[in-house]
């Protein structure tokens, strides 16, 4: 979301400096990419503290060559997450710039879920499952009174942005976007399944997720063996990895699933669209906090409905296309109830699913391609500019 919104600024006109930690240690310190000049820094969680003063140093000089540069201080400042900028402390580059958070979950709350997924049961992780996202909570809380404006994804991170800090009337819902150039129907769904080395008979189910337990991938697994007779028909692709990755994999095993589930791994974003086009339906069993749904935008823009559970801002996307689509809870039993209703649905009606794949395509491309989502974006600025 902020690469394809930064790049989206910077191809209207905008000057764009992105500062932001290293995804990956082979990636350069500095580059110019897509228009947009990039700084990057490392960050090792096993050493926090020299991260921060690394870092701190690497951006402040990064900053002094800017405003020497320039000599004036940023029009904007847009901030994504709340590290980065208290890095930067009280720079002339940004000392006196208006500033716009871009508020994509709650920091303390993200890191209470993380913190009881890995199991950290010692005194020492149950005081930091305490102190932490309190902590974390105060630093975002003083950043959010910094903004001029906070621009929310959706109604249901709004509303969590109110409850844990208010900010009511600087609030602008500008949702998620979604390249509908890389994402789209494919010409020949068949010859897409030959090359991916996929069953053409089957009715082929998608989910593309990171392999932690709040996504709600074992209900899925679940649920597929609990869909009977059409168990047969199934084939269900589970792509991502994570911490569950090789637990997910036994559990399909145990329940007998080895012929109607794979485990690709994670996809590169060069293969992820093919997949998408291969499949006939996407599902998105998420347990806890989806605070969008970008998987669930780039499956639609692909043409494939989405079956998902009533989850965060899961619904507000879903329903403008069908709210039989969404499942009644998170459960194994919903969404195999659900599955099953859905693809005996396609089955019966192939000529209707033809259409509504049209539609979804269509619809998502006008509401939530990225000119459409910059513009919005480029109002907002140009009004705290």
């Amino acid at each position: 979301m902020a690469y394809h919104s930064s790049k989206g600024l910077s191809e209207i006109g905008s000057s764009v400096v992105v500062i932001t930690r290293k995804a990956k240690p082979d990636l350069l310190d500095r580059q110019k990419l897509s228009g947009m000049n990039i700084c990057r820094y490392e960050w090792n969680m096993q050493n926090p503290v020299q991260s921060l003063w690394q870092a701190r140093k690497k951006i402040r000089l990064y900053l002094d060559a800017q405003y020497r540069e320039d000599l004036k201080p940023f029009d904007l400042v847009i901030i994504h997450q709340p590290l980065t900028v208290r890095l930067i402390g009280a720079h002339p580059a940004i000392h006196g710039s208006p500033w716009l958070y871009n508020y994509h979950s709650p920091w303390g709350e993200e890191f209470m879920i993380k913190a009881s997924h890995n199991g950290d049961s010692n005194i020492g992780g149950k005081i930091r499952a305490v102190v932490v996202p309190k902590l974390l909570d105060r630093i975002e809380r003083n950043t959010l009174q910094r903004c001029r404006k906070i621009v929310v994804l959706s109604q249901f991170m709004r509303s969590k942005l109110e409850h844990l800090h208010g900010h009511t009337g600087k609030i602008e819902l500008i949702p998620g976007g979604v390249d509908t150039q890389t994402f789209k129907p494919a010409a020949d769904r068949k010859r897409v399944r030959e090359k991916l080395g996929l069953p053409a008979d089957k009715i082929l189910l998608l989910t593309v997720r990171n392999l932690r337990p709040r996504m709600g991938l074992s209900n899925l697994i679940t649920a597929i063996s609990l869909c009977g007779p059409l168990r047969s028909k199934l084939h269900l692709i589970i792509a991502g990895s994570g911490q569950l990755s090789e637990k997910l994999k036994k559990q399909s095993e145990k329940m007998g699933l080895s012929n109607e589930i794979i485990f690709p791994g994670r996809i590169s974003e060069e293969n992820l669209a093919t997949y998408y086009q291969a499949a006939d339906v996407f599902i998105l069993p998420t347990r806890k906090l989806e605070g969008f749904g970008l998987a669930t935008l780039e499956a639609l823009a692909s043409g494939l409905p989405v079956i998902g559970t009533p989850v965060g801002a899961t619904p507000e996307i879903i329903n403008q296309f069908g709210k039989e689509w969404l499942s009644e809870d998170s459960s194994a039993n919903s969404l195999a109830q659900k599955i099953i209703e859905r693809v005996n649905w396609i089955i019966a009606h192939p000529q209707k699913y033809h259409f509504l794949r049209q539609y979804l395509q269509t619809t998502v491309d006008q509401k939530y391609g990225w000119p459409n989502i910059i513009s919005q974006w480029e109002s907002v600025c140009s009004a705290i500019c």
